[in-house]
């Protein structure tokens, strides 16, 4: 077997499911962040993992706040997912020069994106520093979505850099 470097290693595990991860600073200004590093770790209780950078803004966002919600875009949003990956929320309001619409949460101060598919807000319960990325751990409160969502989803497939992908019409049954 071939050794390979550890980029390509981490790879392995793509294509991953691409979240819009609201968060709000203390004057009530709601960013955006582009995140593929997004898990279920508990159903009882229901607890959400994300990893972010510290060097990423909002990172300190849901430190002060405490607060933030996942909101799940659809394969029709992916050039407005890349562009909320790429532009930094300290000098770009990405809601105005995105066009997106934000709505308030049904119980957080963080507001929701308008042209989701779903949300799920999250209180933070917990966070820790792994190697270059924090750990933040979130209750879920309130998770709710829009008529027909799984019907019609479409969810953002990250592969590489500024490639994506969705999910086929066809399903493949395992058997044992």
């Amino acid at each position: 077997m071939k050794t390979i470097d550890i980029e390509d290693g981490i790879r392995c595990v793509y294509p991953m499911r691409t979240y819009l991860l609201t968060a709000e600073d203390k004057k009530g200004k709601t960013n955006i962040i582009a995140v593929d590093w997004l898990t279920v770790l508990s159903r009882n209780p229901p607890l959400i993992g994300v990893a972010i950078s510290p060097k990423r803004y909002t990172h300190n966002l849901i430190i002060s706040s405490k607060e933030f919600v996942v909101n799940i875009p659809t394969i029709s949003m992916v050039n407005k997912v890349l562009a909320c990956g790429t532009l930094s929320g300290r000098n770009t309001n990405k809601f105005e020069k995105l066009e997106l619409i934000k709505l308030p949460s049904r119980t957080l101060k963080t507001n929701i994106i308008e042209a989701c598919a779903a949300f799920i807000e999250c209180r933070l319960v917990d966070f820790k520093d792994y190697g270059d990325h924090t750990f933040f751990v979130g209750s879920i409160q309130a998770s709710y979505a829009k008529e027909g969502f799984l019907k019609d989803l479409k969810p953002i497939l990250h592969t590489k850099g500024n490639s994506f992908t969705t999910i086929s019409e066809k399903i493949v049954k395992a058997h044992i």
